[in-house]
């Protein structure tokens, strides 16, 4: 990636075509945290009209909204007009067009911002629609993944022991069923698989954006709890067509346990999902994924999450 310095960040997200990898008050997973970053840090920025919305209904950010610029509708208005917009909120801004860095959801917009020479990273959770994107410099599965320092801006500070330590964990439980069957005979990794729709049920949202996360994890009528690494995605190296769900506790157990309940609270994410040349390649990044998670689960909150009250069986 060439030498980039950017004065301000413009967040042309669509939320209303975001369906997959919300967070809470339907934003876009990761997009609260950037924001807050960018207030501490008196980092000009500018925000589309349905993120504007959106965060209105967050109490931390609400009276952020005030005197933020907001960028164009996505409404499928012309490049010509929609160009001179562009340079319109970056003025605003008191910066050149090639000054913004520009998160944008959709293609269009995002050919558009990269003509007028801003930097474009594109934000889509599937594989085949990052693909799309050969204008931007990046195209990035979620927010967690941005690098502000990778493009001049100031880094952020919450990344603890090679994690993300999520603002709010995520408790879920459902039956373990049967999966793909190729993690403990191809792998040597043996999964617990869940449903993404009976998780999504379990959470009361969407599922999180697609990447592998860590924390803790229990099963059936056992008060036991084991740390734990779970990969939520499509697995590109397999090409799944059906999105997954797949917790590994780091725990060798002597038998199965379809049908049980399975109890994970998950508090920190670790990294997106990659695709791999091949399948030695894979297995030594999931182990290193779980070295990662065990480290990081001895401390701190982290630590303190295995005795949350979620992860106790219910009373019988």
């Amino acid at each position: 990636m060439k030498d980039i310095h950017c004065g301000s960040v413009l967040l042309d997200l669509d939320c209303s075509q975001i369906t997959e990898g919300n967070g809470l008050n339907n934003l876009p997973a990761g997009v609260e945290r950037l924001v807050v970053h960018l207030e501490a840090n008196s980092i000009p920025y500018a925000v589309s009209p349905s993120l504007r919305q959106a965060l209105e209904n967050s109490p931390q950010l609400r009276t952020c909204q005030t005197s933020t610029p907001c960028l164009p509708e996505s409404d499928g208005a012309a490049s010509e007009p929609l160009r001179a917009q562009f340079q319109a909120v970056a003025h605003s801004l008191g910066l050149k067009p090639e000054e913004c860095l520009i998160v944008v959801t959709d293609l269009a917009r995002c050919q558009v911002a990269c003509d007028l020479g801003m930097t474009a990273v594109a934000l889509a959770e599937r594989k085949e629609d990052r693909q799309k994107f050969e204008s931007s410099i990046c195209a990035l599965s979620s927010l967690f993944d941005l690098r502000l320092e990778e493009f001049g801006l100031p880094a952020f500070t919450d990344w603890v022991d090679n994690v993300l330590p999520l603002a709010q964990v995520l408790r879920c439980k459902g039956p373990v069923v049967k999966g793909f069957g190729r993690g403990s005979k191809m792998l040597g990794i043996p999964t617990a698989n869940l449903e993404a729709e009976a998780l999504a049920a379990s959470l009361q949202e969407v599922l999180p954006p697609c990447g592998i996360y860590g924390g803790w994890a229990s099963v059936g009528n056992s008060a036991t709890v084991y740390q734990m690494v779970m990969s939520i995605g499509w697995n590109p190296y397999f090409d799944n067509k059906q999105k997954s769900v797949e917790p590994w506790l780091l725990h060798e157990f002597p038998e199965d346990f379809y049908g049980e309940e399975l109890r994970l609270l998950v508090d920190h994410y670790i990294r997106p999902e990659a695709n791999f040349t091949t399948l030695e390649a894979l297995v030594e990044t999931i182990h290193n994924d779980a070295d990662v998670a065990r480290g990081a689960l001895q401390h701190g909150s982290l630590a303190s999450d295995r005795d949350d009250a979620f992860l106790k069986p219910n009373p019988v």
